[in-house]
């Protein structure tokens, strides 16, 4: 995996590929959407600044053992492989310690023991969709646990931004 204590790649819709300070980052993106296009225009005017470089792909044949290898995190911006060779590629990946991000449809399934049982109840754990807002609402938020290091900055509660709320068949807490 480099030199460095991360390289993040993401795919479809983003593949990120990240490197220390000291060395070049990849990010590669796919445009299948209105924020995968705007991740494709961000990512460039910060790329000097952080660090690594930016690719746009839409090529899942990408996602194999040999090009993985070199990557610290994927990043699926709004989908996730269908081809069983890619599933077994992202798992093997993950289960050596790859670091993974996903967006909205990388997520999305109502045959979670059937499409990709590893990924959505073992890995992701959410099971299948059962419903969403559909339409971007706010909502008061509550931090259950301060103590951790990805939430101890946060108030007890908050407002969040408009967005997209879901319910999944398996309890992720």
């Amino acid at each position: 995996m480099g030199c460095c204590p991360y390289k993040v790649v993401t795919y479809l819709e983003l593949f990120i590929e990240t490197r220390c300070y000291y060395c070049p980052l990849k990010i590669s993106v796919s445009l299948r959407n209105s924020f995968a296009k705007e991740a494709n225009r961000y990512f460039p005017t910060i790329q000097t600044e952080l660090g690594f470089t930016y690719e746009a792909t839409t090529d899942w044949s990408k996602i194999n053992d040999a090009y993985l290898a070199d990557v610290d995190v994927i990043l699926f911006l709004d989908d996730h492989p269908a081809d069983s060779a890619h599933k077994s590629a992202v798992q093997r990946f993950m289960e050596r310690g790859g670091g993974f991000l996903g967006f909205h449809v990388a997520a999305f399934t109502t045959n979670a023991g059937g499409e990709w049982a590893w990924y959505h109840n073992t890995f992701l754990g959410s099971g299948n969709f059962l419903k969403n807002t559909w339409k971007p609402t706010p909502a008061t938020l509550q931090t259950e646990d301060r103590s951790h290091p990805a939430t101890k900055n946060l108030p007890e509660t908050w407002n969040s931004q408009h967005n997209e709320w879901y319910a999944w068949s398996n309890d992720l807490r």
